[in-house]
């Protein structure tokens, strides 16, 4: 990877997790992210700039760059953010961007989680989308 070539956030899987010892593409985008100097190579400076980050989002401090952290990097927000709560009923879903067949529809009520759904891809899934009913747990 040549120091100053592009780096383009959107080609980097959200689910992949790098921490120190780690080169590559992801760990230039951290790199930038942070603006850092951007040589793919996830060392002391990197971790400790990542941990930095981390403690300055109210994180978990570990130098770890997981999920939530490349989300809050990417967009300047954490999932772990309290959500405003919807008034009466609303669908949610959730994407697992590490298992997207573990993906989950849910019922919500005025914040609360009535009934949950795998919401896969369908492979392997025994939950369906009934139609004219919508998603069913299976039987």
């Amino acid at each position: 990877m040549r120091d100053g070539s592009p780096v383009d956030v959107r080609q980097v899987d959200p689910g992949l997790t790098v921490s120190r010892g780690d080169k590559g593409h992801a760990v230039k985008a951290v790199q930038v992210q942070l603006t850092l100097k951007a040589d793919g190579v996830f060392g002391k400076k990197t971790q400790a700039a990542v941990a930095a980050f981390q403690k300055k989002k109210n994180m978990k401090g570990d130098g770890v760059v997981g999920p939530k952290t490349f989300n809050a990097l990417i967009t300047g927000s954490i999932a772990a953010k309290p959500k405003p709560v919807v008034r009466g009923y609303s669908l949610e879903f959730s994407k697992n961007w590490k298992y997207p067949t573990y993906s989950k529809l849910s019922l919500v009520r005025d914040g609360k989680v009535l009934k949950s759904w795998r919401a896969g891809s369908g492979k392997g899934s025994k939950d369906e989308c009934a139609s004219a009913k919508g998603w069913l747990p299976a039987p």
